[in-house]
């Protein structure tokens, strides 16, 4: 009951760039399978060492400590735009 209009008209059309959205889908799945394959690492660690969780918080938090040193260096050597 569109009021006239046919219901197809809601229907959004394709996207332009369909190799953006390819792209995205090939990221997508890639971040998909490292997550998994880090939580088996993870489970499978867990399980060697005999159910010790220290050994896995380390872990993580070497994890943020090493994301948040490459954050802050790329933000201190990437070049800003001058402005005019």
């Amino acid at each position: 009951m569109g009021l006239g209009r046919p219901a197809r008209s809601r229907i959004p059309p394709p996207p332009r760039d369909v190799t953006r959205l390819i792209r995205a889908g090939h990221a997508t799945t890639s971040f998909a399978l490292f997550q998994a394959a880090a939580a088996y690492g993870f489970s499978w660690l867990y399980a060697q060492t005999g159910g010790d969780y220290p050994v896995l918080f380390e872990l993580g938090g070497g994890a943020l400590v090493l994301a948040l040193a490459i954050d802050l260096g790329m933000a201190l050597t990437m070049r800003k735009p001058q402005r005019r």
